[in-house]
């Protein structure tokens, strides 16, 4: 569930975590870009479906993307944050 007080990212805090999630997984930015990610991110959403349904299958894009949306949700937990996407998703 969410905290009462949570709130609602826009696209450049999003952007901004997502580049933070990143940083801490070690990836290199220049090869995985935080747009990239931002997009799958959300487009994942869009579709309903949440990191555990994401079949990577040794696939090094889709397992790299299935890592960041996992480290971001749990950022976005800790943080009490949900971006649009989110918000969406839960509605």
């Amino acid at each position: 569930g969410l905290v009462q007080t949570f709130q609602i990212l826009d696209s450049d805090d999003q952007q901004r975590l997502v580049k933070r999630v990143m940083r801490e997984l070690g990836l290199d930015e220049q090869r995985w870009p935080a747009r990239q990610a931002q997009w799958f991110i959300n487009g994942q959403k869009d579709e309903g479906l949440r990191p555990k349904h994401i079949q990577a299958s040794g696939d090094l894009f889709l397992t790299t993307m299935k890592s960041v949306y996992e480290a971001y949700e749990a950022a976005c937990q800790r943080a009490g944050v949900i971006d649009f996407s989110e918000l969406l998703l839960r509605a």
